[in-house]
């Protein structure tokens, strides 16, 4: 068990990730986290968590890049329990508001398995995602470095993932996932793929009681990163899906819809409430959290002072081989002051 620990801001200077657990009761002295096996739940000792003025429980870590590989872990409390998102939000601050029109990139929602041979000692989990059926189209991908992105960043482990890839002249077979899928769980924006895993949901429940494998995960994602009614009531408003489409009895249902509306607020709230961040008073704006502790302006400074150390050590070209971690943390940089600026 990990016993909790009023936050001060210098939890600023020793940690780096962070998720809010707002569905844990307030001013808990104990909390248990889990990492999530095949052959059950081992407790983590990477996870520190804090109590704010307000009895919210953060749960903070170290070293977030680290520690990604798990996608999530699961915090418990006196009976509740709460998926914790080991994916922050700079991961895909850039990328969460495609344009309507966007010739490139992919949301889809992917059930997760266990990888064959993977190593679940030392509180290790590897689950990776996998496609729901074996359809027509089914290598989009064939070798790695076609990948230009890729993020996994809503994640239920052995449940689904929701993630984003945009890789190198696959725009016609992505094209093909988009229009001509037997099970639709691809989009070119993210609401429209959230409003897909919505539209599966509902296959689980009365009347259709679905037993396919996407509608069971999709319902299973929906409940255990609970989902509420006004959030499923936000889903249900947006525009139909291939699913709805066909139900309905429309001759063209495989085929993505022509009137995707714009990003929702509510639809970007509801995933950034599920998110980490390096950022915790961006996490207080998300969650509508008053940041007593003046987190904004102490953040601001350490990018800052981040950005001038990075500057100072850069001073000749970079080569060849240290080009890909330049570049990426540059883009981190650059998504930090984005969230900050939320």
């Amino acid at each position: 068990m990990i016993q909790t620990q009023p936050f001060t801001t210098s939890t600023l200077s020793t940690h780096r990730g962070f998720f809010i657990l707002d569905k844990l009761p307030k001013f808990a002295t104990e909390v248990d986290v889990w990492v999530q096996t095949p052959v059950g739940n081992e407790s983590v000792d990477f996870i520190d968590v804090f109590v704010l003025h307000d009895g919210t429980l953060v749960a903070a870590w170290v070293h977030p890049f680290q520690k990604l590989p798990l996608h999530n872990l699961v915090a418990f409390c006196d009976g509740v329990t709460q998926p914790l998102n080991l994916c922050p939000l700079e991961r895909i601050i850039d990328i969460y508001d495609r344009p309507l029109d966007a010739g490139l990139g992919t949301f889809s929602f992917a059930k997760s398995i266990p990888i064959d041979g993977g190593d679940w000692r030392c509180h290790r989990g590897s689950y990776g995602p996998w496609q729901f059926t074996d359809d027509t189209y089914q290598i989009v991908i064939d070798e790695v470095t076609q990948i230009v992105i890729y993020e996994s960043f809503l994640n239920l482990n052995n449940v689904g993932y929701l993630v984003y890839v945009e890789a190198t002249g696959k725009t016609q077979l992505a094209d093909q996932k988009v229009n001509n899928s037997v099970a639709p769980v691809t989009g070119r924006t993210l609401q429209e793929t959230m409003r897909l895993i919505y539209e599966w949901s509902v296959l689980a429940e009365e009347p259709f009681n679905s037993t396919d494998d996407a509608a069971i995960a999709a319902k299973t994602f929906l409940d255990s990163l609970g989902f509420t009614t006004e959030e499923r009531t936000a889903l249900a408003s947006l525009p139909p899906m291939q699913i709805s489409n066909y139900l309905a009895g429309s001759e063209t249902a495989r085929v993505r819809p022509s009137n995707i509306p714009a990003l929702d607020d509510a639809i970007k709230t509801m995933v950034f409430k599920r998110m980490a961040s390096s950022s915790l008073s961006a996490l207080f704006k998300i969650h509508g959290i008053e940041d007593t502790y003046g987190l904004a302006s102490l953040e601001q400074s350490e990018l800052d002072a981040g950005i001038q150390r990075f500057n100072d050590y850069y001073t000749e070209p970079v080569s060849p081989a240290d080009k890909p971690f330049f570049d990426n943390q540059v883009r981190f940089f650059r998504n930090k002051q984005t969230v900050l600026n939320l």
